[in-house]
């Protein structure tokens, strides 16, 4: 596990027959998850690992990370 993650175990749920699942509220309210809200769906299809992200906070994490880069990116050019 990354040493900057927090994982906490909400419960479960069952797929249902339209393909729908219920997030369990404690994770609702923890992760402030509001009707409307807007959810990213990523995976790993080898290991079968589903990931689920708030669309806000994941570009947020993506620009942070892209402007990361960028910074490396500078220092290299500097330094060649």
């Amino acid at each position: 596990m990354h040493p900057n993650m927090n994982i906490t175990f909400f419960g479960s749920s069952t797929i249902g027959e339209k393909g729908q699942v219920v997030i369990p509220v404690e994770g609702r309210q923890k992760l402030d998850l509001k009707p409307g809200d807007k959810l990213i769906f990523m995976g790993d299809l080898d290991k079968g690992v589903l990931l689920v992200a708030k669309a806000e906070v994941f570009e947020e994490h993506m620009s942070n990370l892209q402007a990361s880069f960028q910074t490396v990116r500078e220092q290299i050019k500097n330094k060649s």
